[in-house]
């Protein structure tokens, strides 16, 4: 299409793709040369002429105003400009004949990186799709970065990460910085107190009383205190003491320690649940309250291959659990 038009730019550009073409092979020649010290097995290996090959090496003396080799009747001998020549260009011309492999491997994510980051409890829910993404591309290296949600959007935009995993936050304005694709599963929260806590005994009501409570909070899990400020608001409650706490594991140890009470996610604890170090404590109002773990992806930036096969291993098969927008 571009042969129709007639303006000087387009036919500068063809001439100069041209001459780019011209000069790559010459540049071929001459290490073909170089690596043989002839110009005859040069031009049995390129399947030309000897003459143009020498026509071709000439060529490359003119541009670069430099004698390459040295001619001795039938031997030839590379100079010293010849000798960097080729230190210069062989590893180049090596790279780009591996292109082609290159990218059929990256396609095929036969190798590759893939940079992800993740809340505490977003990375929980992230966990299996891992395992399974390791499990189809064994070679592609992936890194996972464990950090509060705004340090995260900070270094996904600075092109530290390819995307990132948090939990939604009810009612928040979206950032237009991001595209946003949503886990379709929804997951709750729980109440944990310690194996011998009062609130486990029989006669209890349907929701805790806070009021002479310590409450640990989570200090950087931005959905799930948005969650529990919720919960506050509608059971009117107010705790004794609220404790900010730093991590999610300090936090499940100060409950066991018998320090206060919290509300996680209910994937966060099964293991001390499951060794009787800590307790649930079912909450009516609390169980209404649902959360969904959502990819936020950069929209100005190219998606890698590596992170375009872990978003179509959710989106591509489990179309009704994933949802974009």
């Amino acid at each position: 299409m571009t042969r129709c038009v007639n303006t000087g730019w387009i036919k500068f550009e063809l001439e100069a793709d041209k001459g780019c073409q011209v000069h790559y092979q010459r540049l071929k020649t001459f290490l073909r040369v170089y690596e043989n010290l002839s110009f005859k097995k040069a031009a049995e290996t390129l399947i030309m002429t000897q003459s143009a090959v020498s026509q071709q090496i000439a060529a490359l003396e003119r541009a670069y105003d430099s004698e390459l080799f040295r001619r001795k009747g039938r031997i030839i001998e590379p100079t010293a400009e010849g000798k960097a020549l080729y230190d210069w260009v062989a590893p180049i011309v090596a790279a780009v004949e591996d292109f082609p492999d290159r990218f059929r491997a990256l396609k095929n994510l036969e190798h590759g990186k893939l940079s992800i980051g993740a809340t505490e409890e977003a990375s929980l829910v992230l966990a299996p799709f891992l395992a399974r993404f390791c499990g189809v591309y064994p070679l592609i290296q992936i890194s996972l970065r464990i950090d509060a949600e705004e340090r995260l959007k900070q270094v996904v935009l600075d092109g530290g990460l390819d995307f990132i995993a948090v939990d939604e936050i009810p009612d928040l304005r979206r950032d237009p910085s991001f595209k946003y694709l949503r886990w379709g599963r929804e997951h709750g929260f729980e109440f944990i107190v310690p194996p011998d806590s009062p609130h486990l005994g029989p006669g209890r009501p349907a929701s805790l009383n806070l009021s002479r409570e310590t409450f640990l909070m989570h200090a950087q899990d931005l959905s799930l205190r948005s969650f529990v400020s919720k919960y506050f608001s509608i059971t009117r409650g107010v705790p004794h003491r609220v404790i900010e706490i730093g991590s999610l594991g300090a936090i499940k140890k100060m409950v066991q320690a018998g320090a206060g009470i919290s509300v996680i996610g209910d994937m966060s604890a099964r293991a001390e649940l499951q060794a009787g170090l800590l307790a649930t404590v079912r909450d009516g109002v609390l169980e209404t309250l649902k959360r969904k773990t959502i990819l936020l992806l950069p929209v100005n930036r190219e998606i890698v291959y590596s992170a375009w096969a872990f978003r179509r291993m959710f989106v591509g098969e489990r179309k009704s659990a994933f949802a974009a927008g």
